[in-house]
């Protein structure tokens, strides 16, 4: 069975993203990535908004990017997430980012989130109604994007 996608497809490249030769510095994936996430997030997971007030807390314990093209002023950006690794205290969410005009992947990235419990300064295991969600987005090894 294959897993889910989220899309999320509302960032468009302005001026402030570029470097001088007017191409998007790769920093602003990284940003970019954890909108996305959020998103994801928010849209999903019904409780979300009460999950970040708990003592249960999502930390990104890795970040990974890498540019494959070019984007520029004007752009248009959707990116397509999905999970990977999904284990007990910890996930992959992995970032796919596409230009709108052409369907061109510009760059992939990665966050692994860690839950930790801040009442005991320890991990602990994934919210349930979160993994959950998760889990229909998970790719597993052997299955195409």
């Amino acid at each position: 069975m294959a897993h889910k996608i989220f899309t999320f497809d509302k960032l468009q490249v302005f001026f402030k993203h570029t470097d001088y030769y007017g191409f998007v510095h790769p920093y602003n994936y990284m940003e970019w990535s954890s909108y996305a996430r959020e998103a994801f997030f928010q849209e999903l997971v019904p409780n979300f908004h009460s999950l970040c007030n708990g003592a249960i807390k999502m930390v990104t314990t890795a970040v990974r990017f890498r540019l494959l093209h070019e984007a520029v002023f004007g752009d248009r950006i959707v990116v397509k997430i999905y999970s990977e690794n999904v284990k007990k205290i910890s996930f992959d969410v992995i970032f796919n980012f596409y230009n709108l005009k052409d369907n061109q992947i510009l760059g992939c990235g990665e966050q692994k989130l860690t839950f930790v419990d801040s009442s005991k300064f320890r991990p602990c295991l994934i919210p349930v109604d979160l993994k959950k969600i998760v889990l229909e987005y998970e790719k597993k090894d052997g299955l195409n994007q």
